[in-house]
């Protein structure tokens, strides 16, 4: 079973990056060792990237990539990363790292990962903004790419609004909605068109 090593005062579980893992579980997420099926084709928690980083549980997968929790080797703090990892496009061996490419997908999938450094570089620019997060670095490995993230403690517009019984007060919609707006101001008088807002990925 896979452990973190490098705390003081304990082990971190590798899926959550807790001081509270045990020999059957971690206390906190509950992690046994054992991979979700659903899991299939992403890192497994405690994959070390480029020496950094160690990566934790799953975040989410999208049509583009998938976004990991992970741990920050040499500042000891939580990351998101997000790998480039475009569904129907891309492959991986089940107990691989490297990104295979399904036959005849070879242009579409390196025109993909340019376009998917460039938006990291666009939106460096926007670190200063309250409302956009923008990525700490990015680097390419094992065929595709990593943009690397502040980790964000919190949820998403769509899990608050299902919390509430799947709809919210016209008052509360604003107040949620005035940032977003403001975010899309900025990037739109960048050049930069979002295409994707949804209350998935507004996050609170």
């Amino acid at each position: 079973m896979s452990r973190f090593p490098a705390a003081e005062d304990g082990e971190r579980c590798t899926s959550c990056f807790e001081l509270t893992f045990e020999e059957a579980a971690c206390r906190s997420c509950g992690w046994d060792g054992t991979r979700d099926p659903s899991e299939e084709g992403t890192l497994p928690p405690g994959t070390i990237l480029r020496d950094d980083f160690m990566l934790g549980r799953t975040l989410g997968q999208g049509g583009f990539g998938i976004t990991y929790l992970a741990w920050d080797l040499r500042l000891n703090r939580r990351r998101a990363i997000k790998e480039y990892f475009p569904r129907g496009v891309a492959t991986r061996g089940k107990n691989g790292t490297q990104v295979s490419l399904i036959s005849g997908q070879t242009e579409l999938y390196t025109e993909g990962i340019q376009r998917y450094l460039d938006e990291a570089r666009l939106l460096a620019q926007f670190e200063t903004h309250d409302c956009i997060v923008s990525p700490l670095t990015f680097f390419e490995l094992n065929g595709t790419a990593y943009l690397v993230m502040e980790y964000l403690e919190g949820e998403t517009l769509r899990s608050y609004v299902m919390r509430q019984g799947g709809r919210i007060p016209y008052p509360h919609a604003l107040h949620f909605l005035y940032p977003v707006i403001d975010a899309l101001g900025a990037i739109h008088r960048a050049g930069i068109t979002h295409r994707d807002v949804t209350p998935h990925n507004v996050f609170l």
